[in-house]
């Protein structure tokens, strides 16, 4: 077991889990520039001390996962002081989240990435596409938890090395997301233009989403953060594939740069520490 320092860069829409009542992947790039998965973390049954954020700074308890072979794959070990949170890196500081950023894997096209996969053993990277064409918003086939999922969304504590001060069973409120969410894009890959469907499973989409709901035009609402906005801001994606289905990539963070170029951003800094 080591303390490793993770930069966060991406946390999934919890999802329920038989062990932990409910659990969300989180991935990002460690001081050493090597990209990290850590599963499982059951992050809104943390304390609110230890609740992390994206582009957060933190110190983790890891240990190399025994089940997921994937090579960026750690798993955690929670306690008293494990998450340590340290430094958010704000949005004005892109230059230093671009420098980051530029650790990370990155490919232009699927292909590219899929290939990374086969032959190195990539599990997380960046893609960034030529263009997002548009948002893809599909209803759930079942948008109710099903029985078994229920069953796991209600735990005794004592199973797991949690502790929570004055509860002894917890029942999750975790609702289910009654849509799926995809990006359409373009991209070139030998010379021709192919357009690539992947579903989002970014926690920010998911809590964007029960933000909107509250509103008879929760779409209108929603489209214009997740489509309208990351079209200008030209986003790209943090990818990530399924343990159980390796073959299968999902973006599971959304990465926009402010509108200024990141070069900028950095020239900005420059000039600022002079006076």
């Amino acid at each position: 077991m080591e303390i490793k320092k993770v930069l966060i860069l991406a946390k999934t829409y919890p999802s329920p889990s038989k062990k932990y009542i409910e659990t969300s992947c989180v991935a990002g790039i460690d001081d050493k520039g090597e990209m990290i998965r850590l599963f499982p973390v059951p992050f809104r049954r943390l304390d609110v001390a230890k609740r992390f954020k994206k582009w957060e700074w933190i110190n983790i308890r890891t240990y190399k996962a025994k089940r997921d072979k994937r090579k960026e794959s750690y798993s955690v070990y929670l306690s008293n002081d494990s998450p340590r949170l340290l430094k958010v890196i704000d949005s004005k500081h892109w230059g230093e989240r671009a420098e980051l950023l530029s650790k990370v894997p990155t490919y232009d096209s699927f292909e590219e990435l899929e290939e990374a996969r086969r032959e190195k053993g990539i599990t997380l990277a960046i893609l960034k596409p030529k263009k997002i064409n548009k948002l893809i918003i599909e209803s759930e086939t079942d948008p109710e938890w099903s029985v078994e999922e229920l069953n796991k969304l209600q735990m005794n504590i004592y199973q797991f090395n949690l502790t929570f001060e004055n509860e002894t069973n917890i029942v999750s409120d975790l609702k289910k997301l009654p849509y799926k969410f995809y990006y359409e894009y373009s991209y070139i890959y030998k010379n021709e233009e192919k357009i690539k469907k992947s579903k989002i499973t970014d926690w920010e989409a998911g809590a964007l989403y029960w933000n909107c709901a509250k509103y008879p035009d929760w779409e209108q609402r929603f489209r214009n953060k997740f489509e309208k906005d990351m079209i200008q801001k030209n986003a790209f994606f943090l990818m990530g594939t399924i343990h159980r289905f390796p073959t299968k990539w999902l973006i599971i963070s959304v990465i926009y740069p402010p509108v200024q170029s990141a070069m900028q951003a950095l020239e900005q800094e420059v000039q600022d520490s002079l006076f």
